[in-house]
């Protein structure tokens, strides 16, 4: 941070929480829909020749699309936690802050020389688990 911090103005943006949610959403909905459907379509014929679903079906189709669907919304969903709080803009200028070091536990905060804000994200860093 530059010096002087103290005349800056600490405010929470809390479109950045919002979008966080909504972004959730979207990856965690399509999974846990597609996880639905790969359970329930399952099919197989019984040797009466009608089709039968779930309860006799072969779970191989299920567990064979799960594994690359739970690795590929994983990968994405990491990738945007990590590039989200990286870099944000400003809402009052728009420029692109970098983040601020912070501890374990400690917010998550941006600072804009040209606003004299602090942003305080909402969200805190992991806590230190060794």
């Amino acid at each position: 941070m530059s010096e002087g911090v103290e005349r800056y103005t600490v405010k929470q943006d809390r479109s950045l929480l919002r979008a966080h949610n909504i972004e959730t959403a979207i990856f965690v909905l399509p999974f846990g829909v597609g996880c639905f459907c790969l359970l329930f379509s399952a099919s197989t014929q019984s040797e009466s020749g009608q089709t039968t679903c779930c309860q006799h079906a072969e779970p191989a189709a299920f567990w064979y699309w799960l594994f690359p669907l739970l690795t590929v919304n994983f990968a994405i969903g990491c990738w945007r936690d990590i590039s989200r709080f990286r870099r944000f803009a400003c809402p009052t200028c728009r420029a692109m802050l970098d983040v601020n070091p912070a501890g374990p536990g400690q917010p998550i905060t941006f600072t804009c020389d040209a606003c004299e804000t602090i942003w305080d994200t909402g969200f805190k860093e992991p806590a230190d688990f060794s």
